[in-house]
Formats: structure tokens, C-alpha cells, sequence
């Protein structure tokens, strides 16, 4: 199964066959990815393994980590030195005095907000006056599909479509419903099978098929647990 597998039925089905038509499903198989990762907590582990090289040119201590969304745990890694690289703040590290010996390898690490392309960026100190080569676990950033791209058969975000292509097309069909303006029972069935489907799939990922972790989004508190109860005496249905 490729995307063009996937478009081809979407637009046979619709009976306008016509480039706009087909330009619009692109349209909405980017909007039906990323509601699928956003509402199945979706954040691929494949290839989460990740290392690049910090140049002497950049003075600030500021990489970008092109292609992924953030650095997963507390922890980036020297390779070359064999060290580890701890999370701080950023006020942290901006804070120390730039009087002192602040060049060398990196012993902290803070994100560092978002490049002018719109890339993740983390801040190192000491700032690498040298070439060395930085590791990290990264959570996949999620890229949209183009038409270029309709023959490829692997989604490098959700993994193979063979595997997920049933959701992928059953969100494809919502939004064909909602385009064509269709009754509402008929966008409420369809909207209910997508979001059943992404239930479904997203137990699994291709990164599971290679026996490496489905990373979760940084941000969310895990076990998180109430600090107490409201008086069920207060509301009327109790």
C-alpha cells in the first residue's frame, strides 16, 4: 500500500478525478495525520536515535536538532568524551559569568525555543570550542506528505501503511464527507470510525515492529493524580 493507493480511492469515490480534487486529499491527509498523532499521543520512536556534530563557528552554544520535535528525558550525550550532558535552564546557563573559562566540553544542556525555520533548539555549556559529536534520544518531528511522495509505502512517522492505512483512509473519508458537505449522520458515522481507528492503531507503530520505544510527547505529567475531591452534595445529579 503507498499513498497514492490511498488517494486513488479517495478520489475514484468522490467522481471528480479533475487535479484540484486530488490536490485537496493531500490537503487532507496532512490534516488527518496530525490529528491522529495528536489525539493518539503518536510520537514515533523509530529512529529516535540521533547524534550531530557542534562547530567551533557557533559562539552561543546554540544547535538546532533538524527533524525532531524535542529531546526526549533529561539527558543529551558527549560521544566523543564519553560524557554525560544534564538538563538545565536556559536562565541557567545564559546566567554563568562570561568571565569565566565558559569553553570546552558540554556538561548542561537547555531547550533553547525555535529557530527562525521553525526548529527545536537546545543551548550547551561550556560552549564546544571544538568539534564534538553530540547524542541524543528525539522524539520524530512529523512531516507533511507532498504528491512527490505518493509512491513511498512507509510513513517514517506512524510506520508501515499497511499497518495503518485503515485509519488513515477512514480519515480521509471524514474529511471528504465534511468537504462534500454531506448529512450529519452520515459525518458523525464517519467521523466516529477515524477517531475508533486511531484507538486501534495507535497501540502500535512501526517502531514497536523493531522492539524500540513509542516515545511519548514531552509536556504531558505522567501519573498525575488529583489532590482532592469536590462535596458530591454540591451538584444537583449526586
Amino acid at each position: 500500500m503507498t499513498y497514492k493507493d490511498l488517494i486513488d480511492t479517495l478520489v475514484r469515490d468522490s467522481g471528480d478525478e479533475g487535479a484540484a480534487y486530488r490536490t485537496n486529499a493531500y490537503r487532507w491527509l496532512n490534516l488527518v495525520r496530525q490529528e491522529a498523532a495528536r489525539r493518539g499521543s503518536w510520537s514515533s520512536g523509530k529512529d529516535s536515535v540521533a547524534t550531530f556534530d557542534t562547530d567551533p563557528i557557533a559562539t552561543d552554544g546554540i544547535y538546532a536538532i533538524t527533524g525532531y520535535e524535542s529531546v526526549s528525558g533529561d539527558e543529551m550525550y558527549d560521544v566523543t568524551n564519553d560524557g554525560v550532558i544534564r538538563r538545565d535552564t536556559e536562565n541557567t546557563l545564559k546566567a554563568f559569568d562570561a568571565n569565566e573559562n565558559e569553553n570546552g566540553p558540554p556538561t548542561l544542556w537547555a531547550d533553547s525555543g525555535i529557530s527562525a525555520t521553525g526548529e527545536v533548539q537546545v543551548r550547551f555549556w561550556p560552549i564546544p570550542a571544538e568539534i564534538i559529536t553530540i547524542g541524543f534520544l528525539g522524539t520524530k518531528a512529523l512531516t507533511d506528505i507532498t504528491s512527490a511522495q505518493e509512491a513511498v509505502a512507509v510513513d517514517p512517522f506512524f510506520g508501515a501503511l499497511s499497518s495503518i492505512g485503515a485509519m488513515l483512509q477512514a480519515g480521509l473519508r471524514y474529511y471528504h464527507d465534511l468537504n462534500n458537505n454531506e448529512d450529519y449522520v452520515q459525518v458523525r458515522g464517519s467521523k466516529s470510525a477515524f477517531f475508533d481507528a486511531i484507538k486501534i492503531y495507535s497501540q502500535t507503530s512501526g517502531a514497536d515492529s523493531v522492539k524500540t520505544s513509542r516515545l511519548e510527547p514531552v509536556g504531558r505529567r505522567p501519573n498525575a493524580r488529583p489532590y482532592g475531591r469536590l462535596d458530591p452534595s454540591h451538584f444537583n445529579n449526586r
